[in-house]
């Protein structure tokens, strides 16, 4: 494993493109074409370490996933608990209470936001 190197703020640009053309120009998670939709430079917020290039969507699903399985985690093992949460997905991708949520398939009211004149 090379050694760690902290790059520039004006180094970001070249080494996205470097990253970009390793993975063939696409998004390792969605698989679109990254120069077509605004390639960013994903990293770890807790180490900085740069882990690829991602499509902006799926680098702000990424992080907003973290987000959630942490806080779902409870301060245990975030790979454990997404692990459980796979296996409960597909133990009910059938509907096997046989029971449908009340609010299903009912319209959603929009609220409105009041004008500040």
């Amino acid at each position: 494993m090379p050694p760690s190197v902290k790059i520039k703020q004006t180094e970001i640009q070249y080494h996205r493109e470097k990253l970009r053309k390793k993975q063939k120009d696409l998004c390792p998670l969605c698989g679109c074409v990254l120069s077509l939709n605004l390639p960013s430079l994903d990293h770890d917020h807790k180490t900085g370490a740069i882990r690829g290039v991602l499509c902006r969507n799926c680098n702000q699903v990424e992080g907003r996933i973290l987000a959630w399985i942490t806080r779902g985690a409870r301060g245990k093992s975030k790979e454990l608990y997404l692990k459980k949460l796979l296996a409960y997905w597909r133990k009910h991708s059938r509907n096997i209470t046989g029971l449908i949520h009340p609010t299903h398939g009912k319209p959603r009211k929009r609220r409105r936001r009041k004008r500040v004149q």
